[in-house]
């Protein structure tokens, strides 16, 4: 019994639900270790564009994926709270950290090195002649 072609529509509307899901780092009642391709867009941007700044720590939560909220000026001399999720770096109370934040939108920010980047030290080893 043939009953026909598949109408495009139930095809694609899974796959987009999908990838909207994907995109925003959605899960259900667990939190994904894992980030989401929107939060890889915006520490990129950070870390490219961003203004660095020392914060200090307000808060930690959390076992091993810890959550951290902190304080900073911003290019205004605005104070500016920040909070990050899943930071695995050894932090503690009123630690000072690096900050990168949007100099335009301050409340864009994230503490420096973060989970999906850092810097490599080339140079590191390098001797002079």
């Amino acid at each position: 019994m043939d009953i026909g072609p598949t109408p495009v529509g139930v095809l694609i509307i899974p796959l987009a639900i999908a990838a909207i899901l994907a995109a925003t780092g959605f899960t259900s009642r667990f939190s994904s270790p894992y980030p989401s391709i929107l939060q890889f867009l915006r520490q990129r941007r950070l870390l490219r564009s961003g203004q660095p700044a020392p914060g200090i720590v307000t808060r930690v939560s959390g076992q091993n994926a810890r959550t951290v909220r902190y304080r900073f000026l911003g290019g205004n001399g605005h104070p500016v709270k920040g909070k990050l999720g899943n930071y695995r770096y050894p932090i503690g109370l009123r630690d000072v950290v690096t900050v990168l934040y949007d100099p335009y939108r301050p409340r864009r920010n994230t503490l420096y090195p973060s989970a999906l980047f850092r810097l490599q030290n080339d140079w590191v080893g390098y001797r002079a002649r």
